[in-house]
C-alpha cells in the first residue's frame, strides 16, 4: 500500500465537465458509505501558507487515514497515509525551518561538475501533462523542493489557471500568498543578467523563467560556455537542457524567485 501518495480522480485541465458531474456524484457517495458503516469523519485544513489552506474530508480505517479532498469543477483527489501527524485541529504539524536553516539546507543541494556546470539537484519533476499547466507544475516543483506540501491542481485552483495556461497576474499575486507565513519571500527581478542568475543558483534557489507562451525554471549556469542550464514540466526527458545566456535574454519576459 502506498503512503503519503495521492491519487487525482479528476481535475478540469484533463477531462470534460461532464465527466466532473460523474466524479461529484460519487464522491458524495464515498462519503455516504463510509459514514453508513460508521466511520466517523473530521474536517481537516492543510495549511499551505498562513491564508492558502486546503480542506480534506478524513476518515480513521485502522492505522490509515483515507482523506478526500473535492474542490467544485477544479480536482478531486484521494489520498492514503498513516494516522499520525496531525494536531487536535487535524493541521499538519511538520517541522517548518527557520529562515536561516532553510537557506544554508538550500546551498547544500548546488552541485559543481568539472566542465563548468553549476546546478541545483533535487527539484522534483511534475510533468504539466498535456494542458497548459506549466505555471501551476513548475511552481509546485519550487514548493516541494522547499519542503511544502502543495500540488500542481492547488495551484491551478490557486492560479486561475485554464486549460490554455495562466494569466501572469495570476501567477504573480498566488505566490505572495503561498510565501505568507513560510520562510520563503516572492521578488521579481528587474531583467536577465548573467551575474544575478549565478548569485541565485548559487544560493541553491532556482529562478521561475518565463518565455513567450511558457513558464520554466532555470536551474543551473557554465560560465565557460556562458549558458544556463534550464528544466520543463514535460516530464524527464526535459528535466536539464542549455541555452546560451545571449539566447535567453532575448525571449525572456519575466524572472521570478522564492527565496
Amino acid at each position: 500500500m502506498l503512503f503519503n501518495d495521492k491519487i487525482n480522480l479528476w481535475n478540469k485541465g484533463d477531462s470534460s465537465l461532464d465527466d466532473y458531474r460523474v466524479v461529484s456524484k460519487t464522491y458524495r457517495n464515498m462519503r455516504k458509505t463510509l459514514e453508513s458503516a460508521g466511520i466517523e469523519g473530521i474536517v481537516e485544513k492543510q495549511k499551505v501558507s498562513s491564508i492558502v489552506k486546503r480542506k480534506w474530508d478524513t476518515y480513521r480505517i485502522g492505522t490509515t487515514d483515507l482523506s478526500l479532498s473535492f474542490e467544485r469543477k477544479e480536482y478531486f483527489i484521494v489520498k492514503l497515509s498513516p494516522a499520525n501527524n496531525k494536531n487536535k485541529n487535524g493541521e499538519d504539524i511538520s517541522e517548518r525551518k527557520s529562515k536561516i536553516e532553510f537557506r544554508e539546507h538550500l546551498k547544500s543541494n548546488v552541485e559543481q561538475e568539472a566542465n563548468g556546470d553549476v546546478y541545483i539537484c533535487g527539484i522534483p519533476m511534475i510533468e504539466q501533462g498535456k494542458k497548459g499547466y506549466c505555471a501551476p507544475a513548475t511552481c509546485t516543483r519550487i514548493m516541494l523542493y522547499y519542503g511544502i506540501e502543495v500540488d500542481m491542481h492547488l495551484l491551478a485552483d490557486l492560479m486561475h489557471t485554464i486549460k490554455g495556461g495562466t494569466f501572469r497576474r495570476e501567477m504573480e499575486y498566488s505566490l505572495r500568498r503561498l510565501c505568507r507565513g513560510n520562510p520563503v519571500s516572492y521578488k521579481m527581478l528587474v531583467s536577465f543578467r548573467p551575474r544575478t542568475i549565478k548569485k541565485y543558483i548559487d544560493k541553491g534557489i532556482p529562478i521561475i523563467w518565463g518565455i513567450p507562451g511558457h513558464i520554466r525554471l532555470i536551474i543551473g549556469y557554465n560560465e565557460k560556455t556562458e549558458e544556463i542550464i534550464y528544466s520543463d514540466s514535460w516530464g524527464r526527458w526535459a528535466k536539464s537542457r542549455r541555452m546560451p545566456y545571449k539566447g535567453a535574454k532575448k525571449i525572456t519576459y519575466g524572472l521570478y524567485v522564492l527565496r
